[in-house]
């Protein structure tokens, strides 16, 4: 009875934080597009270091990046960057969910993440589980079309079902054959509502503004940030170039 009770608190403790930092982050995406940072390594220490960078330059989310909840799992890598995220970022969670929507991700928002992806190729209970988790927990989620291969009926199961961002993402075995973000955005970009619009792959300073021109809600940045020399100024600059971008 008391481990219920206990649980109880603790969700309800959740859900409150997580309506504070969504709601000021929606604000914020009125003004300008979200950057997202992604931790996509596997050493969890130096992890902890580059969101602590992030998050003292201006990064809006920090993504615990897939790897990273392979390797450490979520239970240990979500509380850890909570403690260095707080409240300056959101926390999301790339889980990339491809199944049991509803288990996965409770598991995240009761580990202090506010997003969630879930793979826009799952079922549509997988990913209205989700959602139905997400809105439980004032958290949100994002649907990944990765690995869609009918990316129009993706956008609209995802449209239908509510989910809060559809992200274009060019991932790194396909950026490794040669897959062009740019062209990916310019293809699908009109299929996605701009305050929904998520963009991920390959993103870097010299061509961020090739993505902007599009109106993304969230811009996600990966290995232009971590493996930089000076990852704290890859951010800075790429808040400057968008705070500073005007529309076409």
């Amino acid at each position: 009875m008391l481990e219920r009770k206990i649980s109880a608190h603790k969700e309800v403790l959740i859900t409150l934080i997580n309506r504070t930092l969504t709601e000021h982050f929606m604000v914020k995406k009125m003004k300008n597009t979200l950057l997202q940072i992604a931790l996509d390594i596997v050493d969890l220490n130096r992890a902890l270091e580059l969101a602590k960078i992030a998050v003292e330059n201006g990064a809006d989310i920090i993504e615990a990046g897939t790897p990273l909840l392979q390797a450490y799992g979520i239970c240990n890598v979500l509380p850890r960057l909570y403690e260095v995220v707080r409240d300056q970022a959101l926390l999301l969670a790339d889980l990339k969910i491809p199944d049991t929507g509803e288990l996965s991700s409770r598991l995240a928002f009761e580990h202090h993440a506010n997003i969630v992806s879930v793979l826009g190729c799952a079922s549509t209970k997988t990913i209205a589980d989700a959602i139905k988790m997400a809105r439980r927990y004032n958290g949100q989620v994002i649907v990944d079309l990765i690995c869609s291969t009918n990316v129009r009926e993706d956008v609209k199961k995802a449209l239908e079902l509510g989910a809060d961002y559809i992200l274009i993402h060019t991932g790194l075995d396909q950026q490794a054959s040669g897959v062009d973000v740019l062209s990916r955005v310019k293809a699908l970009a009109n299929l996605i509502p701009a305050g929904k619009l998520a963009v991920a792959g390959g993103i870097k300073v010299d061509n961020i503004e090739n993505v902007l021109r599009y109106s993304p809600a969230i811009v996600i940045v990966g290995g232009a940030f971590y493996k930089a020399s000076n990852p704290g100024e890859v951010v800075r600059k790429i808040k400057d170039i968008i705070h500073s971008y005007t529309p076409i």
